[in-house]
Parts: structure tokens; C-alpha cells; sequence
């Protein structure tokens, strides 16, 4: 599994199939997402200060995962900033993550008709894994769990886009928060990784923040 993979599992509303994810700018999410997976896969490396840092890219050997690999084949050879390694990435995230689930047999799409149009919604087959995903995230957040190379990096990219309420209570909210900052100062990972974490929370943020200062300029 990818750590888009797993966001994208966890966001998934096994009653109905529904991505549940709230964001304006969901692209930014999976390029975050699939930055982390390529760290984590030696495609790619961060150099660099982590606010600061560069994408390298070491390695176009295929992950194995069409969304992953669909990613790296968006980053140039020259090292890169984090923002424009994140503003390339995320091409089709959401559709890229949902296949590569359904190869893997974890979800089953179908269509269903919503007033004048036909939707796609993804049912939940691995109910398992999304049940220890849930459980494991939410270890971290409210019992104060150590994070690992996958809780991490979902605990980070859930707060970036202010969705712990995926995983939390609203009771557990503020506390959650408050938790999900000190898992992003916690060595949990390698620095390359942390660098691509930190990275990826401060460009998932900016995005959003413009697409809503966009959003709002367009309305007036």
C-alpha cells in the first residue's frame, strides 16, 4: 500500500462509498501524499532545509503503483521546490488512488444516480485494513501512540487539510490538534522523509489557502 492509498481508503465512507475528504484543493493532498511515498521508496530525495528543501529525483525505476509511478513521471530531472514538486504531482490523485484500490481488489466502484446525474461511489473491500487504519490513527491522536512510516505522514496530511474529524470525535478535536503538531516534530522518520512531511504540510497549506483567497476574489 501507498500512503495516498491509505488516506484515500481511510477518507472512503464504507456506508455509502463516498469520499469524505473535505478540501479545497484535494490535488495538493495526493501530490503531498505521493511525495512521502516516493521518499519512502528512494525515488526521490529532499535536500535542503525542510521549509526550504528541493526534490532530487534518484531513481524512475516503477514503484509498482500506476498512481505512485503516474507522479514521479511528473517531476523533472532537476532538483525542484517542494511547492512546484506538489503543484505537478497530484494530476487526477483522487481517480489515480481509487484504481490502483480497485486493481488491488480493497475497493469496488459502481455508478449510482443522484437527481439528474450519475455519480461513481467506491465500496469499501477491505473493510480490515480501513478498520486498523482508523484504530492506528487514532491511537496516535487521542491515546498518545508513537506514529510510524504510515500513521505519520497520514496524521500530518489530515491535519494540513484540517480532517482529523475523519478519525476523532468532535469532543477529541482540540486535543487531536494539538497532538498532530507534536507528531510532525517527532523524529518518527528518516530526515528525508521528515523534510518531505514538513514540506508537504507547509505547500498542501499554501495551495489551499489560494484556492480559497481565489475562490473568494471570484465571488466578489
Amino acid at each position: 500500500m501507498s500512503i495516498a492509498g491509505d488516506l484515500t481508503l481511510l477518507a472512503t465512507d464504507p456506508d455509502t462509498g463516498t469520499f469524505r475528504l473535505a478540501s479545497s484543493n484535494p490535488t495538493a493532498v495526493f501530490a503531498g501524499a505521493h511525495l512521502i511515498d516516493l521518499v519512502q521508496l528512494g525515488r526521490v530525495d529532499t535536500i535542503g532545509e525542510r521549509r526550504r528543501a528541493k526534490v532530487q529525483v534518484l531513481d524512475r525505476t516503477p514503484t509498482g503503483r500506476p498512481d505512485v509511478d503516474h507522479a514521479l513521471s511528473r517531476l523533472k530531472d532537476r532538483p525542484v521546490s517542494i511547492s512546484s514538486a506538489i503543484s505537478r504531482m497530484g494530476h487526477q490523485g483522487r481517480q489515480r488512488a481509487y484504481a490502483a484500490l480497485e486493481q488491488e481488489h480493497r475497493v469496488r466502484s459502481r455508478t449510482e444516480r443522484v437527481l439528474l446525474f450519475e455519480v461513481t461511489r467506491h465500496d469499501v473491500v477491505d473493510t480490515e485494513r480501513r478498520v486498523r487504519l482508523v484504530r492506528d490513527v487514532r491511537a496516535v491522536l487521542v491515546e498518545g501512540a508513537e506514529p510510524d512510516a504510515t500513521t505519520g505522514p497520514l496524521v500530518s496530511l489530515l491535519a494540513a487539510v484540517s480532517q482529523l474529524r475523519l478519525v476523532v470525535e468532535r469532543s477529541e478535536h482540540r486535543a487531536a490538534k494539538a497532538r498532530a503538531k507534536q507528531v510532525s516534530a517527532e523524529d518518527w522518520a528518516s530526515e528525508a522523509v521528515r523534510r518531505a512531511v514538513a514540506g508537504a504540510e507547509a505547500a498542501v497549506t499554501a495551495a489551499i489557502i489560494g484556492a480559497t483567497t481565489a475562490a473568494a476574489a471570484g465571488a466578489s
